[in-house]
């Protein structure tokens, strides 16, 4: 697996790959599965036609992956209307759900919420989010900001960077200056 999630979709690749032979090596099951894989690289387009390939050419009904909610939301069209099924681990941000998909990962009321409530209830509730300027990060920070408010909390620094930069600099600066706790 390659592109800015590369290391995380080897990760998830060889746990798929673990658990096909699990269930391959288990007698009680009739059938037999086969990985098909593809490597979208981090690009969207790819999705989409690497998507498309497998419903249509190779057949294939069941897609696991998508790390990225940006991908998870390309590919669900060409899934919902192939009536196929994406299995999609990492944790969404919620605000979503289709009968083609089955959400493993985690949901914001399942670790925002209760990290906010375990912080609020311990230190000074002064809060500052940092995230990629990107879907997932837009609706965690605004699920982070109102369970903050809502638990007497302030946010006293919000910023959201390109998927893959590096140069942060300016906001650990901006973090140190304002310092939340």
């Amino acid at each position: 697996m390659t592109g800015t999630y590369g290391a995380i979709g080897r990760e998830m690749l060889n746990g798929v790959l673990m658990a096909i032979d699990e269930a391959n090596a288990n007698t009680g099951f009739d059938f037999v599965l086969e990985p098909v894989i593809r490597d979208p690289a981090g690009s969207l387009d790819q999705y989409y036609a690497m998507c498309y390939d497998l419903l249509h050419k190779t057949g294939v009904r069941h897609l696991i992956g998508c790390y990225t909610s940006a991908s998870r939301k390309r590919v669900l069209p060409l899934v919902e209307a192939a009536n196929a099924l994406l299995w999609h681990s990492p944790r969404y941000e919620g605000f979503e759900s289709s009968p083609n998909v089955i959400y493993l990962g985690a949901a914001p009321n399942q670790h925002v919420i209760p990290l906010i409530r375990h912080v609020t209830g311990r230190y000074e509730s002064r809060l500052y989010n940092v995230g990629s300027n990107y879907v997932w990060s837009w609706e965690i920070n605004r699920i982070a900001r109102d369970a903050m408010q809502e638990a007497g909390g302030t946010v006293v620094g919000e910023q959201l960077v390109p998927v893959g930069e590096t140069a942060v600099q300016a906001i650990v600066d901006d973090i140190i200056e304002k310092r939340p706790a």
